[in-house]
């Protein structure tokens, strides 16, 4: 399944320049499984998120964007804003100086990229080159100038996962009887819904 970001070429570019993090990098932070997004702010009529994301294992990212559609089928992102390491407090900065955009429509020069994001490219020599920098760069050097801290009400209403769609792998299991017929006395799904137990008890055990 792939899933579609789309963004503003002058503004990833500016967004390299000041907190050194590439677009393409950054949209690595929606593959996360355990990401947290939550509603930012909402501007010309337009609903802005924040997705807070590990990025492959190296530092959390945190990228401001919009969501052009979310269907069943495809989900197509708008990576609209800049996105940044940040410190141990786990913010990763959203820069929100200018997002490259005339009124409510991107500018011509944007760049569309997709993803698989449940079977990610290998990252580039450059990308890990990027990526090293970043884990490497002390928290007093990290441009906090265009960065409001994530606030309390994020870390509440924040949903995990939203835009991570796992590979399913098929297995053979032993259960007991009498849960077997529980699960299947609700209904068609028992096997989703042994999935779901099985999420949620991994989630709760992580936390």
């Amino acid at each position: 399944m792939l899933t579609r970001f789309e963004w503003d070429a002058a503004k990833a570019a500016t967004n390299l320049r000041k907190h050194g993090v590439s677009f393409e990098v950054a949209v690595r932070a929606f593959a996360d499984p355990f990401a947290l997004t939550g509603p930012e702010r909402v501007e010309r009529g337009e609903q802005r998120w924040q997705t807070l994301g590990m990025v492959d294992g190296y530092l959390l990212l945190l990228v401001a964007h919009t969501v052009l559609e979310l269907k069943a089928d495809n989900r197509i992102v708008e990576v609209s804003v800049s996105s940044q390491p940040g410190g141990p407090t786990g913010r990763k900065g959203d820069g929100r100086k200018g997002d490259g955009r005339k009124g409510d429509v991107m500018s011509k020069k944007s760049v569309k990229h997709e993803v698989d994001l449940a079977n990610l490219p290998p990252l580039s020599d450059k990308q890990k080159t990027e990526l090293a920098a970043l884990a490497a760069r002390a928290d007093e050097d990290i441009d906090y100038s265009d960065i409001p801290a994530l606030t309390a009400e994020f870390w509440k209403n924040a949903e995990r996962g939203k835009f991570y769609k796992p590979t399913k792998t098929s297995t053979t299991v032993r259960i007991d009887s009498d849960v077997l017929a529980w699960l299947r006395s609700q209904g068609k799904g028992y096997q989703s819904r042994i999935n779901a137990i099985l999420r949620r008890e991994m989630l709760e055990s992580l936390k």
